[in-house]
């Protein structure tokens, strides 16, 4: 893949067709979590061999979760998938 094409994926936030792009398979899993009164929706990206990649939905105010709650939210994950890569974005992106 080109620079220029990785960069244009990114910018996008089209982190499916990237990977997709790279040999990466679909996945389209959801996994809910939740975190003290928020339940987070962790949706597949890829997989690739049992390594799963999510997206994180934002909390409710649109922001990335803090970091505390980021750790719990790999812990419930962790025991879901031990392999995986969790993608954070703001409801910004």
């Amino acid at each position: 893949m080109k620079k220029r094409q990785f960069s244009e994926y990114i910018q996008a936030f089209d982190f499916k067709s990237m990977l997709n792009a790279l040999g990466w398979d679909n996945f389209s899993n959801e996994l809910p979590v939740a975190v003290n009164e928020n339940i987070f929706t962790l949706t597949g990206v890829v997989e690739k061999k049992g390594f799963a990649i999510f997206h994180c939905s934002p909390m409710p105010n649109g922001e990335i979760p803090l970091s505390h709650i980021r750790k719990q939210i790999e812990a419930k994950v962790t025991k879901h998938y031990f392999e995986h890569l969790i993608i954070y974005t703001d409801q910004r992106q």
